[in-house]
């Protein structure tokens, strides 16, 4: 998963004035190393917070620490995922199903749900609405997914629509089941089968970027989530879970509570190479609001997101299942024509 070790760094800088942090220098080395990208600070500061970034030879974890005239800087991961295209084309969104009240996607990763501090980010509801062709105002948001999670999302469309997903949202009536390939060096009693329900409360501590969610006991807010590891390979395993409640970061949270941090989530105590989170809404299944027939729908899980197999196991979800007589999926109707 974590791919061999380097013996030596990618790049290394040396710094030749003084006063300026760690994050700064980065950045402005990387705008002339790479021109026509846009830096992101965030990515910096996760490969920094990840042991990726050396100072002196010794691991450093402290992205505004100031730096002196001598001091030697050294990528230990390719700096390119700390920058991306400028400009381009927004990227595509796979619709799993759409009628005039629910258009239901298939959301990649890295792509936020809504609107951050940088105008230039595409977003979920943005760059659908461009899609579909609609105003970003008459999408209804139910979910909130985290930026590296990817998976199945669903919005209503209709006024009728948005009443119903937000009371079964409310009254806990939808089904979501997810995936994630988590660290198990820490725990070598996990084997494939195995299921608990984690019940523990969750209290969010700190804000902005620093803002993380723990267990406690004492002052958090109910939460609860059923797992079930589906496989193992070497110190990794492929966990479901079903989460009840709704609480934010919670599938992460509760998973790094028992030593099982999903494999890419810095935040939560994993410590590799950075990469995607592995962590995927596989599956939800709702009533439709307004017809109130049954559904079900899956997005195909990501090569990241399986164990060893590129992709090819029985644990790889089918695209989308509704009932007979449903409407059908976009690209459905496209291979009808």
């Amino acid at each position: 998963m974590t791919g061999p070790r380097r013996t030596r760094p990618f790049a290394v800088m040396h710094v030749t004035d003084r006063g300026r942090s760690v994050i700064d220098h980065l950045a402005e080395w990387l705008t002339e190393e790479r021109p026509g990208t846009v830096v992101s600070r965030a990515a910096l500061r996760r490969l920094v917070m990840a042991g990726q970034v050396r100072l002196n030879g010794r691991g450093l974890r402290a992205p505004g620490a100031p730096l002196l005239p001598g001091d030697r800087l050294e990528w230990w991961c390719d700096p390119a995922t700390a920058a991306r295209p400028q400009g381009g084309p927004p990227p595509s969104i796979t619709i799993l199903f759409e009628d005039p009240h629910l258009v239901v996607v298939d959301k990649p990763s890295g792509l936020a749900m809504h609107a951050t501090a940088d105008p230039r980010r595409p977003t979920l509801v943005g760059v659908l609405a461009q899609q579909l062709g609609c105003a970003p105002h008459e999408l209804g948001v139910h979910q909130r997914l985290d930026v590296g999670t990817s998976g199945v999302v669903v919005f209503g469309r209709s006024p009728e629509a948005n009443r119903g997903l937000s009371q079964q949202f409310t009254h806990r009536l939808v089904e979501k089941s997810y995936l994630a390939v988590a660290d198990a060096r820490r725990r070598p009693d996990c084997r494939a089968g195995q299921s608990w329900c984690e019940t523990r409360p969750l209290r969010k501590r700190g804000t902005g970027r620093a803002a993380r969610v723990e267990v406690d006991v004492a002052q958090g807010e109910p939460a609860e989530t059923h797992f079930r590891i589906r496989a193992r390979q070497d110190d990794h395993v492929l966990v479901e879970a079903r989460p009840v409640t709704g609480r934010t970061h919670q599938i992460r949270a509760h998973l790094a509570a028992v030593n099982l941090p999903i494999v890419g989530d810095i935040a939560y105590g994993w410590r590799g190479a950075p990469g995607r989170l592995r962590l995927h809404a596989a599956r939800l299944a709702l009533q439709h609001p307004v017809t109130h027939q049954p559904l079900v729908f899956e997005a195909p899980v990501p090569v990241e997101c399986v164990l060893g197999t590129g992709g090819r196991t029985g644990d790889r979800q089918r695209p989308l299942r509704v009932p007979t007589g449903g409407q059908k999926s976009r690209s459905d109707r496209e291979r009808t024509r």
